[in-house]
């Protein structure tokens, strides 16, 4: 059984091709075959390599040249870099602004009902007329600012330039 790193991964490993042989890797230009009873006895560190090597005028031979850290093999399998898993770990957190959206939202029920029972669109009067207010913004800018506040997660609808000059054309 062989463990395969595609290209998707890393182009080459950072070994020397000479140690690879002698570990029984297999690099090729796009991929790094690793046998699965190879036993692991340190840390392998992997880097991504775009360019196998660039000479170097200075000291008269050639350089290899790194691309990216990728992280490093162990038995347990390949571990990223922390910096990776932390970024990983805040994808999905967000900052919205809330108190002046909450508040404008809590006072002008009885409006955005009227404005729901006139209108077809009254969520969207009321949530453009609402960030008019608070940020003084133009149309090109509504669905930027209703993308960060309150309203976001309180109405689904879509404040982007076409539409909202769609609508004022049309009334």
């Amino acid at each position: 059984m062989i463990l395969f790193f595609s290209n998707d991964i890393f182009s080459s490993c950072s070994l020397n091709s000479g140690l690879a042989l002698d570990l029984g890797i297999v690099l090729t230009s796009t991929s790094c075959f690793i046998p699965c009873d190879f036993n692991i006895s340190r840390n392998l560190l992997i880097s991504r390599v775009e360019y196998p090597s660039v000479w170097n005028k200075e000291k008269k031979r050639a350089q290899l040249i790194t691309d990216k850290y990728i992280g490093k093999i162990t038995p347990d399998g390949i571990i990223v870099p922390k910096y990776e898993r932390v970024i990983e770990q805040f994808k999905h957190v967000t900052a919205k602004e809330y108190g002046a959206s909450r508040f404008i939202h809590l006072i002008g029920e009885d409006l955005l009902n009227d404005l729901k029972k006139t209108f077809s669109n009254g969520e969207l009067i009321f949530t453009m007329a609402a960030i008019r207010f608070l940020h003084s913004s133009p149309l090109k800018n509504m669905q930027i600012i209703y993308d960060t506040s309150y309203f976001s997660d309180v109405f689904e609808i879509n404040l982007s330039p076409r539409i909202l000059g769609d609508m004022l054309r049309s009334t």
